[in-house]
């Protein structure tokens, strides 16, 4: 991937925080509406889990492909014109290759955004997790509101 692509990997985390950010907020004022909205929030959370999911299942199976792509040109076994493109100015020993592997400028940037993938994956499930907490809370501060509010007429 680009650099233009990994920013706006990075860019996607920060706009999915801030919308989970804005979803996950309760209004003190109109706790009734806050509670109805779950379902809704729900729903939401859920689709974004679902798109980033598939996006990460995606990007794991294509490190598989760029993987076997990698071995193929550092074994010296790769297309001529992909020598021509890209020269290997070192041709490692077999018992190298994973290691050349690991330090390939394409695979690294490619580790970066499925890294970056994966804390979205993550970060939507811990989302999903404090949706049940807000529940709790929600409910808490209404039977607070009743209870207060009941002893002081």
């Amino acid at each position: 991937m680009s650099e233009v692509e990994k920013v706006d990997l990075v860019a996607l985390l920060d706009a999915i925080q801030e919308e989970v950010g804005d979803l996950l907020s309760i209004e003190n004022e109109n706790l009734g509406a806050e509670a109805l909205r779950q379902p809704k929030i729900f729903n939401r959370l859920q689709k974004l889990y679902s798109i980033h999911v598939r996006q990460l299942d995606r990007m794991q199976m294509r490190k598989g492909v760029l993987t076997n792509r990698l071995k193929r040109y550092y074994g010296n076994k790769a297309p001529d014109a992909e020598y021509k493109e890209r020269p290997l100015t070192v041709v490692p020993l077999k018992g190298e290759i994973d290691e050349f592997i690991k330090v390939d400028e394409k695979y690294l940037e490619f580790m970066l955004d499925l890294k970056v993938q994966e804390q979205i994956v993550k970060y939507l499930e811990d989302a999903k997790r404090a949706l049940s907490d807000r529940g709790y809370m929600i409910k808490d501060a209404i039977e607070f509101r009743k209870l207060t509010q009941g002893t002081t007429t």
